[in-house]
């Protein structure tokens, strides 16, 4: 499968989804992100957060981003 990643959780390959952490997570599915996102980055602090909000703020701070492989 040249040209795809694998989703971390899932275990599914993938040409659209998201590259966490700097390429250290994949995953295909928003949901696996959130997993991935609240298991990996201290999430104390922002528990007051709905998940949209979460995921404006690692996008913002870079830990993510979403990307389509030809």
């Amino acid at each position: 499968m040249k040209d795809t990643r694998r989703c971390s959780i899932s275990k599914e390959y993938f040409n659209r989804g998201y590259v966490i952490l700097g390429g250290d997570f994949y995953a295909k599915k928003e949901e696996d992100l959130l997993t991935i996102l609240k298991k990996k980055v201290d999430f104390q602090g922002l528990k007051f957060l709905n998940n949209e909000d979460f995921l404006n703020f690692a996008y913002e701070e870079g830990l993510f981003y979403y990307t389509e492989l030809d």
